[in-house]
């Protein structure tokens, strides 16, 4: 099974290294380049680099677009009664503009259907106002 995957957006933060024990390790959040802006406050992803990743952490800064690799591992307590998740990184490189990109494109509605209360799906497929039809795109 493929654990692995790759997240690209913005530097947000750069936290400075924490010690636990013997481990030190190093937090990374990016917001990605696709968040809607109603939302963008959940598309805040805090990656952990471990202490043999936390030179890469390095060679990048807050703002830049940047491209992370990392895997989803997952741990239980030793009774059984909690999980934890990490998302674990090991590489992180800058691979575009520091600038923030422009907002998603608007959602482009039927001429004869209004635009859904926010919040709300769009209705679809949308009725023609001429003879009662569905219209097809």
């Amino acid at each position: 099974m493929n654990n692995k995957f790759k997240y690209h957006g913005h530097i947000v933060r750069i936290y400075p290294p924490e010690t636990y024990g013997q481990y030190t390790s190093q937090i990374v959040v990016v917001k990605s380049a696709n968040a809607d802006p109603q939302y963008s406050k959940y598309y805040e992803v805090p990656f952990k680099f471990g202490q043999r990743n936390m030179d890469k952490v390095n060679q990048v800064q807050e703002g830049q677009y940047v491209e992370v690799d990392f895997e989803v591992k997952g741990s239980q307590a030793k009774d059984g009664a909690k999980h934890w998740g990490n998302i674990e990184a090991w590489n992180i490189q800058v691979v575009g503009a520091t600038q923030t990109p422009p907002p998603p494109a608007q959602t482009q509605y039927h001429p004869n259907t209004p635009p859904p209360a926010q919040g709300q799906p769009a209705p679809f497929p949308p009725k023609d106002d001429d003879d009662g039809e569905e219209v097809l795109f």
